[in-house]
């Protein structure tokens, strides 16, 4: 069978590679502990958790991490990524701020990349929140032209 992936490795030694963008920490139960266990019995696997909280080596913010891990996925080495917003500023609970969440920093209809007039400490916490998201749907869309496949994740 041919891999669906021009430039990716063929024949017995081709993998499944998976990456998961902004993994947070390691959990039992956790995305990549479901994937070895569902899939990880058919076929060579290999999953990527990509966040800096693992190791700090994985800031996508520095241009070379960035460039690296655009070229394997613009190259057609993943075969499926994983990614979504940090849930940090669009998360539920903040629009509970009178119960105690955190107040809210941008409006689903207007304003989604974050209110004007921000105190600074929420404006550095949506600007990261934004470029975090703006790299996964770039690292979604070299995926996808390459033949794979991207899931874009939300926090409820």
């Amino acid at each position: 069978m041919a891999s669906p992936h021009p430039k990716a490795p063929q024949g017995c030694h081709r993998h499944l590679v998976v990456v998961h963008l902004y993994s947070g920490e390691r959990r039992r139960g956790d995305f990549e502990d479901c994937v070895y266990k569902l899939v990880g019995q058919e076929f060579p696997l290999q999953v990527y958790s990509i966040d800096m909280s693992r190791q700090r080596r994985w800031d996508v913010f520095q241009p070379y991490v960035y460039d690296l891990m655009m070229e394997a996925m613009e190259e057609g080495l993943v075969d499926v990524l994983l990614s979504g917003p940090p849930c940090s500023t669009w998360s539920r609970p903040r629009w509970r701020h009178a119960t105690g969440g955190a107040r809210p920093v941008r409006g689903r209809s207007s304003f989604p990349w974050g209110f004007p007039g921000l105190r600074p400490s929420d404006q550095r916490q949506v600007t990261v929140a934004n470029n975090c998201l703006t790299a996964a749907l770039s690292a979604s869309e070299a995926v996808a032209s390459r033949g794979g496949v991207y899931i874009m994740e939300h926090p409820s």
